[in-house]
């Protein structure tokens, strides 16, 4: 397929196949470059109709747009071009894996091409969880199911069978001093050294090893804007693949508890953090979903089970706390975006040091 004198590659990886356009889209004008590049591979039915689009400017990692036909909203087609340098620490190739093995499965939206700095990919209708739909029982439940849904997919042999998590703590290493004078001084307030994080890093990786866990395709960033509500099918589906990997089952709900504070720097709360009351009753929910699809019944469901995987859940979301951490420092040094991120891991790094003895003595 040739578009705009570009020859169109087909990719193949195992049995996963996509389209691969080798051009570098422009973030500013991100239309052009759809219109131009990407519409052959996505929806070339629309070739000669008005394409109308919409920016999302509320992700602090890319930059994203939707595209799509008056009246046709559901079958948008969404753009996103990678954030500034995110390639030193994001592997786009096991991305890629990811979001097709989920689409495989029917639990992803389908990927249309790659290009050499994003992704073309399908809409999944519906809206983006709110903090107060993550404290909602009947939500919970919904997201528990497409948590565990996610978990009982086999992890693609394309990832090495180890918990990407220690990957993403590895990210300390590729970290600099900071050039910017604010940034260096605030972070000097708040770690002193980098040694600081490497020692709580080593803490907590020994605590998860200790767990002995299985691992299962993880997500790893449950967040609420990773959440898609379907009100007229009553669904709840995971999109933004781009961490996904081998993890242990905890570490999803762990973060995603952690989430229920929100992402706004200058309204974080972590007093919304779920009480163990609920937490036991969102694992629960979890466990029959598990025990549904493995085929022993919601009713194998034990209260140890449920107990020791809160216990398990405390410590992820120690390590949650310094994946977030690690990763705001990173963006501090590379992102464009603008985003207070050394102020992020400051607040996330703080309520790991004020948590810590308490989780590890449950």
């Amino acid at each position: 397929l040739k578009m705009a004198g570009t020859v169109v590659e087909e990719r193949i990886d195992g049995g996963l196949r996509w389209s691969f356009v080798p051009v570098e889209i422009d973030p500013a004008n991100i239309p052009s470059g759809y219109k131009k590049y990407l519409l052959p591979s996505s929806k070339p039915e629309w070739k000669d109709k008005v394409i109308l689009c919409k920016t999302f400017d509320d992700g602090i990692t890319n930059k994203l747009v939707a595209f799509y036909i008056e009246g046709e909203q559901d079958h948008m087609v969404l753009v996103r071009t990678n954030g500034n340098n995110t390639e030193v620490f994001i592997r786009r190739d096991l991305e890629i894996v990811t979001m097709l093995t989920l689409h495989q499965a029917g639990v992803a939206s389908p990927l249309y091409a790659q290009f050499k700095n994003g992704l073309c990919y399908g809409y999944t209708p519906g809206r983006s969880f709110t903090l107060d739909d993550m404290q909602d029982l009947e939500m919970a439940r919904r997201t528990a199911k497409c948590i565990a849904k996610l978990h009982s997919i086999p992890i693609p042999s394309q990832f090495p069978l180890q918990n990407r998590l220690y990957e993403f703590f590895e990210w300390i290493d590729i970290i600099e001093e900071f050039s910017d004078v604010r940034k260096a001084k605030r972070f000097k307030e708040i770690f002193g050294s980098k040694d600081t994080l490497k020692i709580e890093l080593e803490i907590i990786k020994t605590e998860i090893h200790k767990l002995n866990c299985p691992l299962v395709l993880s997500h790893n960033d449950t967040l609420s804007g990773n959440f898609i509500y379907d009100e007229n099918k009553g669904t709840v589906t995971l999109i933004d693949l781009e961490y996904g990997g081998p993890n242990i089952r905890p570490y999803d709900i762990a973060n995603h508890f952690c989430e229920f504070a929100g992402l706004d720097i200058d309204n974080i709360d972590y007093g919304r953090f779920p009480n163990e009351e609920f937490q036991k009753k969102w694992i629960k929910m979890y466990l029959e979903e598990i025990a549904k699809l493995e085929g022993t019944g919601p009713e194998s469901v034990t209260i140890e089970q449920v107990n020791e995987m809160y216990v398990q859940v405390g410590v992820c979301a120690l390590a949650a706390h310094l994946m977030w951490t690690v990763w705001a420092l990173l963006q501090a040094q590379y992102s464009s975006i603008d985003f207070d991120y050394i102020e992020y891991s400051g607040i996330r790094f703080s309520e790991y040091m004020s948590k810590k003895q308490q989780f590890l003595s449950l």
